[in-house]
């Protein structure tokens, strides 16, 4: 069973709640003045595509929210991940390492590669309607298919 992928127009759907220059403005500055950390928790479906993976464990989200909350993520190295861009943390507590790397928790990385790159394809073209109203600050952090 093909399925789109579920949140290709989500963040900026998101950013439609309020204008997205708002929110442009709020994230650069708010988060950079508070020194604030943001995460990113998968709280979705992992393991492979829509009906070969599963979803994330409840007790899975449960311990990288409390992670995130505490502070223990905070001096846990990363990596950049290779299609997003994104500062992944090389382990959490009470989490299998391969579940943090999306890659190694698909039994076919080549599938996942081709998913990813379909995946950053769809956000790159969604967000050109987008790029003449953001700064380039937003524009160099935007996700760009390889």
């Amino acid at each position: 069973m093909k399925r789109k992928p579920p949140f290709r127009h989500v963040l900026v759907r998101l950013s439609c709640l309020c204008h997205h220059q708002f929110m442009q403005i709020y994230s650069t500055n708010t988060l950079k003045k508070h020194h604030v950390r943001c995460w990113l928790v998968n709280t979705g479906w992992s393991g492979g595509a829509y009906g070969r993976g599963s979803r994330i464990q409840i007790a899975h989200t449960r311990a990288m929210i409390q992670a995130a909350l505490n502070g223990a993520l905070d001096s846990v190295p990363t990596v950049p991940h290779a299609h997003f861009g994104m500062a992944v943390p090389q382990s959490c507590p009470d989490i299998p390492a391969g579940l943090l790397d999306p890659r190694k928790a698909w039994p076919d990385p080549h599938a996942y590669d081709q998913a990813a790159q379909n995946l950053t394809r769809l956000f790159a073209e969604n967000f050109k309607k987008y790029e003449a109203s953001v700064s380039p600050d937003v524009i160099a952090q935007t996700i760009r298919a390889a």
